[in-house]
């Protein structure tokens, strides 16, 4: 029996049904707490009993909430009402893909750009080690505005090895319906949608999704399920014996490379499809685009990458790229290259557990070319945004403003590793070299030499001193060293609690291995400053850590321009010493001239001394060298509010939040811009619009109520109110608190805070005598030993860069 409009189900109010399946029914129902209209799937009471069925349920709402692509359906709430188990889901508005497939067939536009995103959303869920194993019609969603959506996770598994909790092995019993395969919870999936191995009650893995894609390709296409029978038996001897008939033959428009790469998807031998979800939705954009199929990459077997085979690779690539720099291939008298993007690595192994290799080989390439004089490299936090592998080197070299890409394509047969890379010439569209190069993974280190001499020679150039002392500084010899290095960076840069555990983790493995591992120390240095800047860490735990591994990383070697910048911070954040972090922002710099990161920092260090003309030169640097760095663009408008132009900070950070509108650190600033240039109602709006974007409606009506009532006093009371209630529970920054005091007027409280701030070793303190909320108190003879204590005194000694 169904559930009745005005039903509960905790704070959810049933309002319509809207359909039903195996397992449960869903319906359209309104959340009492948020104010919106969500969709509620439900178990039907006579199955809930069942605890092969209820472990179902509950292990789709499991895989879906671990998901989030806009691809993919987003899993909003899990609950129980008595006997009832339920979950709440995005309402989507539109219809299934099988609804729209029963009016007509599709012209093949349609049918690409629905499998582009079908694509995408599958790519995410493989990532996360997830198989959909149901993908039919029926399960994607074509939204009102022309979105695509993946629905019912509920047959899929996890690949073994990529989570604790598997989903049950496919169940072997032979289906004889054509409908879903679902006896209680057993599952097999669609027939008609299914794989040759699932078909065969094998278990599956990624390349079983991209057959069943590649059947909901041709249908779309073609009007017509490429296997059919009378029977599911005959349906299933089809799957496993027959090719569907040719398009071509079908009389419907389709393209004859969009022909064959359905043929691809549909290939009985699961090595012969696309290597992933991301090469297939690279082949579909590139016909969404109008222009010819990308790539055809073959899937090659993944295994353990080795070491060795990256060390080597980062080393021969680097010093091809410096010989292409020094000297054209046409001798030393061509054009140099002086600014690059070197681009992700596209891991084309199938095996997401590659990533860290194929993103740690462009991280390092780009380190090291930051700190080589004359050629400037695009920040990672810029380039790393262009992962995608269909993207065109050239288009992202023009967009920024570069005239070389590095582009960069890992595979492996068995113990081989084959990579291909290719370097562009923007501005010429032409390509400088390319060249793939397949060793024995055992033999990496030892071929260095010979690719790096191969490379010299197809450019016809020799290695110069220069370029033989510029590279491989802070390095290690040790294989195993690297590659834990790669992993510690590529967990790092999650920027995920679990990966800052895990990428320092890897960064102390590497160091045990190869105690003399400066890069690992710079590594690890980096690490530890972030976690104590924002307070992840309480800073007198974290940053003497930070302190120690900077130094050591100097003392094993001074040339490195990563662990002076770690040694800038903590001198300027924690030891409170202006002079020292100076001269170690100044020495990277000279070092690294063209890395983003010692620009903004030695900026913040120009301000709390208030050079702010010199600081806004130093950080728009900066930007210039990492445009689409939002923490950058944000923090130019930050010091123009220190310099007291806050209408140029408003109109800075309005720029930063046009690029990403959920930007926090952008949204942060353009509250207190407009509250700093007297503009109270658009602050409290904006305050109010946020708290609202995040579902919040509750206190979105509160800030809106008090400041009704209370005006601007009010509002800011309620803030203070809210931190010092969460401080009861969990840590909260004692300079947030300072700061709501200080604009209250209450100098007394302002002042036990700063003194917390002084006590906690408190980052933010630093920029005590810039902070516009404080400049009402500096009159106060405590502000004036506050700041003698903190040190940011002007520096008349210490010499300028500019």
């Amino acid at each position: 029996m169904g559930l009745s409009p005005g039903a509960k189900l905790g704070a959810y109010e049933i309002v319509a049904p809207l359909g039903a399946g195996g397992m449960g029914q869903v319906y359209r129902a309104r959340d009492t707490r948020l104010g919106r209209d969500v969709a509620i799937k439900v178990v039907v009471p006579e199955l809930a009993q069942n605890a092969d069925a209820r472990a179902r349920f509950e292990r789709e709402a499991r895989v879906v909430a671990s998901l989030s692509h806009p691809n993919i359906v987003t899993l909003f709430d899990v609950g129980t009402e008595g006997e009832l188990f339920f979950v709440v889901l995005e309402l989507l508005e539109g219809e299934t893909l099988r609804a729209r497939l029963s009016r007509s067939p599709m012209a093949w536009r349609d049918p690409v750009r629905i499998g582009l995103g079908v694509s995408e959303g599958l790519s995410a869920a493989h990532e996360k080690g997830l198989v959909h194993r149901d993908l039919k019609p029926e399960n994607v969603f074509l939204t009102a505005n022309g979105g695509v959506k993946i629905l019912d996770f509920g047959l899929a598994r996890r690949l073994p090895g990529t989570a604790s909790s598997a989903a049950a092995p496919l169940d072997s019993s032979f289906p004889t319906q054509t409908g879903a395969v679902t006896d209680l919870g057993k599952v097999m999936g669609t027939i008609g949608y299914m794989s040759p191995e699932q078909a065969r009650g094998e278990h599956v893995d990624a390349m079983s999704d991209l057959f069943s894609l590649g059947c909901v390709l041709y249908e779309m296409v073609s009007g017509h399920r490429p296997f059919s029978g009378r029977t599911g038996v005959e349906t299933l001897s089809a799957i496993l014996r027959d090719d569907p008939p040719p398009l071509g033959e079908l009389g419907v428009e389709c393209p004859a490379a969009l022909s064959r790469l359905i043929e691809r998807c549909l290939t009985k031998d699961p090595r012969g499809r696309f290597a992933s979800a991301r090469d297939l939705a690279s082949e579909l954009r590139a016909f969404e685009r109008g222009e010819p199929a990308a790539h055809a990459w073959l899937r090659l077997p993944g295994r353990a990458v080795s070491a060795a085979g990256l060390a080597f690779l980062g080393l021969s690539i680097a010093g091809a790229i410096y010989f292409s720099r020094s000297f054209s291939s046409s001798g030393p008298d061509g054009p140099a290259i002086d600014s690059l993007a070197i681009l992700p690595f596209v891991n084309a192994s199938g095996n997401p557990e590659m990533d860290y290799v194929s993103e740690g080989i462009a991280e390092s390439l780009i380190n090291e070319f930051s700190e080589l004089p004359d050629i400037r490299v695009v920040p990672r936090t810029t380039v790393f945004r262009y992962r995608d592998p269909g993207v065109d080197p050239r288009s992202v070299g023009r967009e920024l403003r570069v005239q070389a890409v590095l582009t960069g394509r890992l595979t492996q047969r068995a113990d081989r590793l084959a990579i291909q890379t290719d370097l562009i010439d923007v501005k010429e569209d032409a390509q400088l070299w390319g060249e793939q190069y397949t060793r024995p993974l055992a033999d990496m280190l030892d071929v260095h030499a010979e690719i790096a001499r191969a490379i010299a020679e197809k450019l016809k150039v020799r290695l110069t001193l220069e370029g033989k002392t510029r590279f491989g500084k802070g390095a290690t010899e040790d294989a195993e060293a690297y590659q834990l290095y790669l992993k510690g960076r590529y967990n790092w840069n999650k920027f995920t609690s679990e990966g800052f555990a895990r990428g320092i983790d890897y960064y102390k493995q590497a160091i045990e291995k190869d105690p003399t591992y400066a890069r690992a120390y710079a590594g690890l240095a980096n690490a530890y400053t972030t976690l104590g800047l924002f307070g992840v860490r309480p800073p007198r735990e974290i940053m003497p850590l930070a302190k120690a591994a900077a130094a050591e990383g100097l003392r094993i070697d001074e040339s490195l321009a990563e662990p002076h910048l770690s040694a800038g911070i903590v001198s300027l954040y924690y030891d409170w010493d202006a002079p020292a972090a100076g001269r170690h922002f100044q020495r990277a710099l000279a070092l690294a001239p063209h890395l983003a990161d010692a620009h903004q920092f030695y900026a913040y260090y120009l301000a709390v001394q208030e050079r702010l003309d010199e600081a806004i030169n130093e950080m728009k640097r900066a930007e210039e060298l990492d445009p689409l760095s939002l923490f950058v663009s944000a923090d130019v408008g930050l010091l123009f509010a220190f310099e007291g132009q806050p209408e140029k900070c408003v109109e800075q950070v309005q720029k930063t939040l046009a690029i990403d509108p959920d930007h926090p650190r952008a949204n942060s600033w353009l509250v207190l811009c407009y509250e700093i240039a007297g503009r109270y109602d658009e602050a409290v709006e904006h305050s109010r619009a946020l708290a609202l974007r995040r579902g919040d409606r509750a206190r979105g009506d509160a800030i809106a109520a008090v400041y009704a009532r209370s005006g601007h006093r009010g509002w800011l009371e309620l803030q203070l109110r809210e931190r010092t209630e969460a401080a009861k529970t969990r840590p909260v920054s004692p300079w947030d608190i300072a700061m709501f005091h200080a604009r209250l007027g209450e100098r007394d409280e302002t002042f036990k805070w700063l003194e917390k701030c002084y006590d906690d070793r408190f980052a933010f303190l630093v920029q005590v005598k810039v902070e516009p909320f404080l400049k009402p108190l500096h009159s106060d003879p405590r502000f004036a030993d506050l700041v003698r204590r903190v040190g940011v005194q002007s520096l008349d000694g210490l010499p300028s860069r500019n």
